[in-house]
C-alpha cells in the first residue's frame, strides 16, 4: 500500500495485495519500477533489466530474469490500482431466496403428515375451565417468506357429569385462532452501490407476527409481536434451519404466555364446579 502520511493509505496497489511474490521479489519488482519509470513495452528491455538486478543486489541468474520479464509484461497491471474482483451476494438477499424451502425443511422435520405441529393450552380472556384441560391442535402451514399457525378449538365437550359442558359451534368459532409469522426485508442505510441494489440489510430481518381470532365474518388481524432475528453467518441449510425453529419456538412461548381476547360478541366459557351444567 502507498502511504504517504502516518497512518493515511492513500492507495493500494496489485504489488501490495498479490501474494504472488515473496517481499524481497516485491521489493526487486519496486527497484525496476523506479529505475525504469512507468512501465513502456518500447523503452523497458528484458535482458537490461535482469542484468540491472544480478549487477545491484547479486541475485540468481533465474530470479532476475523471472523479475524483469514479470515486470515486461505485466508491470502496468502491478504498478496500477488494485481492484477486488471477487463478488460479494447480499446475504439478506440469499437468506430470502432460500426461506420457503428452509421452511418446508423444518415443517417436514417438525410435523405429522397431517401438517400437525402439536397442542397447545390456549387462555382466553374469561374462561374458566373448572381445571380440565383444553388442548388445541397446531396446523403449521408453509408460504413463500411467512408461516401460518392454525388452532382450532377442539371438538369435545369439557368435564364430566356433574360439571360438564358441551361447546356450542358458536363458541368454538369464537375460539378460532391464526397466527401469521412474517419474514420481512431491512433496508439498509448505506447507499446502494447501483441501480439493480436492493439494499438490504445483511445482518437482521424483520419478524413480524399477526393473531386473528374467531371466524372468517368477525376475524380482524391484529399484532401480537415483532422482533428481529440475525441473519445466521455462515448462511447455510443447517443455519437457517436453527434460526427458523428459533422463530417458531419464539412464538410458540409468547402465545403460551397470552391471555386472547375474545372477539366482540363472544361469551367466556364457564364451568362451575358446583352444579351440572349441561346445555
Amino acid at each position: 500500500m502507498r502511504i504517504k502520511k502516518k497512518h493515511v493509505i492513500l492507495e493500494a496497489n496489485l504489488i501490495d495485495m498479490t501474494s504472488e511474490f515473496s517481499p524481497q521479489e516485491k521489493r526487486l519488482l519496486f527497484v525496476l519500477n523506479k529505475k525504469y519509470g512507468p512501465h513502456n513495452f518500447n523503452t523497458f528491455n528484458i535482458w537490461d533489466g535482469a542484468a540491472f538486478l544480478i549487477e545491484l543486489f547479486d541475485i540468481p541468474y533465474d530470479l532476475a530474469y523471472d523479475l524483469s520479464e514479470t515486470y515486461f509484461y505485466n508491470g502496468d497491471k502491478l504498478f496500477n490500482e488494485y481492484i477486488p474482483i471477487r463478488r460479494k451476494q447480499n446475504s439478506a438477499e440469499v437468506f430470502f431466496r432460500h426461506l420457503s424451502n428452509i421452511l418446508e425443511i423444518v415443517k417436514s422435520e417438525r410435523t405429522t403428515e397431517d401438517s400437525d405441529l402439536g397442542t397447545i393450552e390456549l387462555k382466553f380472556k374469561g374462561d374458566d375451565y373448572g381445571g380440565n384441560v383444553v388442548s388445541s391442535e397446531i396446523k403449521f402451514w408453509v408460504h413463500s417468506y411467512s408461516f401460518t399457525l392454525y388452532m382450532p378449538f377442539p371438538w369435545q365437550d369439557i368435564g364430566e357429569w356433574p360439571n360438564h359442558r358441551r361447546i356450542s359451534v358458536e363458541e368454538r368459532d369464537d375460539r378460532m385462532v391464526m397466527v401469521s409469522v412474517n419474514f420481512e426485508e431491512i433496508k439498509s442505510k448505506k447507499p446502494p452501490k447501483d441501480k439493480w441494489d436492493k439494499n438490504l440489510n445483511e445482518d437482521e430481518v424483520n419478524v413480524v407476527v399477526t393473531i386473528q381470532i374467531g371466524d372468517r365474518e368477525r376475524r380482524k388481524k391484529k399484532n401480537l409481536m415483532k422482533f428481529k432475528i440475525p441473519i445466521p453467518k455462515p448462511l447455510s441449510k443447517e443455519s437457517m434451519v436453527d434460526v427458523v425453529n428459533s422463530t417458531l419456538n419464539d412464538v410458540i412461548e409468547k402465545l403460551n404466555n397470552t391471555v386472547i381476547n375474545l372477539p366482540k360478541g363472544g361469551n367466556p366459557i364457564v364451568i362451575s364446579p358446583d352444579s351440572d351444567t349441561n346445555d
